[in-house]
């Protein structure tokens, strides 16, 4: 077996693994299909991954989309939230100064 593929399974099991664990610790249904170079992994299992991703088309567009994001997207709220997160403890930091500097 080439290293590659042992690549692939070790990280395919630990993806299963890490979405079991999200899926029991979060109280929610997921479910996710890997297409590696013979048949498709599928977990939970095919009956129950058509069930999740029927459940999830049957939901309207609107609300399917209003919580996914694009990369781009996904960066940008990233990038608002850090300086956010920045200028929070920037203050702070000018706070804890002040403090020294009065003492």
């Amino acid at each position: 077996m080439s290293s590659r593929k042992a690549t692939f399974k070790k990280r395919c099991a630990g993806l299963l693994k890490k979405l079991e664990q999200i899926a029991i610790l979060c109280d929610i249904q997921a479910c996710i299909a890997i297409f590696g170079d013979k048949s498709p992994t599928v977990w939970p299992s095919v009956e129950e991954a058509k069930v999740i991703v029927k459940k999830f088309e049957e939901i309207p567009k609107p609300k399917q989309l209003s919580r996914m994001a694009t990369h781009q997207e996904y960066r940008q709220q990233k990038v608002i939230w850090m300086e956010k997160q920045l200028e929070k403890l920037k203050k702070l930091n000018n706070q804890k100064e002040m403090d020294i500097f009065m003492h």
